[in-house]
Formats: C-alpha cells, structure tokens, sequence
C-alpha cells in the first residue's frame, strides 16, 4: 500500500492511477494470544484525545474535551 507524508501528493496519486478511494469502516487483527493486540490498540487510541460531541447549546454544535468536565 503506497502512503505519503503529505495528503495532496496521496490524492494526486489516486487521481493520475485512478485508485478508488478507500471505503472500508472496520479492522480485524489477528495474532496469538498474549502477543500484544490490546495492548497495541490501547496505546494507538491513547495518541488521540477523548472528545463528547453532538452537545447542542446556544443554537451551536460544540465538541467538549472529556477532562473539561468535572464529576459532581
């Protein structure tokens, strides 16, 4: 699978070898037990910040960063 650093020159590519953009909406992975797999999609999901969106106040959409809320 050809990847790039930069988006634009990824989207030329696809565009001058008519390569279909990419439509898949799952994972699978598979290995043996104790190999590392949650441990390996724990760490990758931990790279990315935890965000509640869709909380509709003043007429406005707002993504709300997880640790910005207190627990009563």
């Amino acid at each position: 699978m050809m990847q790039f650093d930069q988006p634009v020159i990824a989207e030329l590519e696809r565009e001058k070898y008519q390569i279909p953009a990419p439509t898949s909406s799952g994972l699978g992975i598979i290995g043996i037990s104790g190999a590392g797999k949650s441990t390996g999609i724990t760490r990758i999901l931990n790279i990315y910040p935890q965000i509640i969106s869709g909380v509709i106040r003043f007429g406005r959409s707002w993504a709300i960063p997880k640790d910005a809320i207190r627990n009563s």
